[in-house]
């Protein structure tokens, strides 16, 4: 399984569970009038149930979208019409000290997020960039 993933994620060699999230087109449900892939929104509500009942267990998750999916579909014998979405590593919460410089400056540094101007819009579609 990690030789799957990018040497940026092999933290999660660590992690005593990976998970892999998959999904296919043939269980979508498609509009007529715009196709959708809903097997996609599907799954990222599947992995956001997960990583918020994870949370209120006292488990950390981690989902991880850099990864070899052809090598994963390989390895895991996941059927073709299957899509990989992501990867989750899931478990207790470990010592910082645990991790290599890089990762520890990483999850050390500040975090910021958009404002809300620019992800909310009201009345009318706003962004122009």
């Amino acid at each position: 399984f990690m030789e799957c993933l990018p040497i940026g994620n092999q933290w999660a060699a660590a992690a005593p569970v990976l998970i892999a999230v998959c999904g296919r087109a043939a269980d979508d449900y498609t509009r007529t009038d715009d196709p959708v892939a809903y097997y996609q929104f599907d799954c990222g509500l599947a992995v956001m149930s997960l990583l918020l009942a994870a949370t209120e267990e006292g488990l950390l998750t981690h989902p991880m979208a850099g990864l070899d999916a052809a090598q994963l579909h390989d390895v895991l014998e996941i059927p073709a019409e299957y899509h990989v979405m992501c990867v989750i590593a899931l478990g207790y919460p470990g010592s910082i000290d645990q991790l290599d410089e890089r990762n520890r400056k990483k999850d050390e540094a500040p975090r910021t997020r958009k404002g809300l101007a620019e992800i909310i819009c009201k009345d009318r579609f706003g962004f122009t960039h």
